[in-house]
């Protein structure tokens, strides 16, 4: 037993010491790389990175547009705070039937009228379909990722019914690798665009359920 456990207190030190040296590596090429190619971070590893979703009209720039237009009017008539408790992307995915029977979003039954329901549709469509196009990006871009890093071996492969490690704030993507479990490691640093599309989805969100507030405030 105590050699079964020595050697697995092994195995997951030497994981760790792969991790931490490849994030190491990596934080030091792109401090040598800076302000040279923008986007992935990987020719950390001596190839060209994959392009994901640098094009200027693609999708993004639309929902850009949008979080823009929204953030303007609401300069001259600012929303009100999110009620407690309320988690705006799970709220985002609701009918607007089912927001208006949530007391923390609609406390006082408002019943809106045709112009407010057609007002607060729109608004809810808008951020659902901004929302969907972003999603979308995020799959295509870890996909892409993930392809990058399988060609370069960058990933660690896991025993049956060992446990992986996580690394606090990084993306993990497993993949099944004949009996074991391969984990690529997605780290901000080299994939910059996922993880600023996955803070706008949190933006878009709140600010669709702030509008969707503000009219049942009224």
């Amino acid at each position: 037993m105590a050699a079964a456990l020595a050697a697995s207190h092994v195995q997951i030190g030497r994981k760790l010491d792969l991790l931490m040296s490849r994030h190491e590596t990596l934080l030091c090429v792109l401090r040598n790389d800076r302000g040279r190619s923008p986007g992935l971070s990987s020719q950390a590893v001596g190839a060209e990175p994959p392009a994901i979703s640098t094009n200027q009209e693609s999708l993004e720039a639309p929902s850009l547009r949008a979080l823009s237009y929204e953030a303007d009017k609401q300069v001259s008539d600012p929303s009100p705070a999110i009620p407690k408790g309320v988690h705006v992307e799970e709220v985002i995915g609701r009918e607007l039937k089912e927001i208006l029977l949530d007391e923390r979003l609609n406390p006082h039954g408002k019943q809106l009228s045709r112009v407010e329901g057609a007002e607060a549709t729109l608004e809810l469509h808008r951020g659902q379909g901004l929302l969907r196009v972003l999603e979308s990006e995020i799959l295509l871009d870890v996909a892409r990722a993930v392809d990058f890093l399988r060609q370069k071996a960058a990933y660690i492969d896991y025993a049956q019914g060992e446990r992986y490690e996580a690394v606090h704030g990084v993306m993990t993507v497993a993949e099944p690798a004949g009996d074991q479990t391969r984990i690529f490691y997605l780290y901000p640093e080299e994939f910059p665009e996922i993880f600023a599309k996955k803070i706008q989805k949190v933006a878009i969100a709140e600010r669709t359920v702030k509008q969707l507030v503000r009219i049942l405030q009224r």
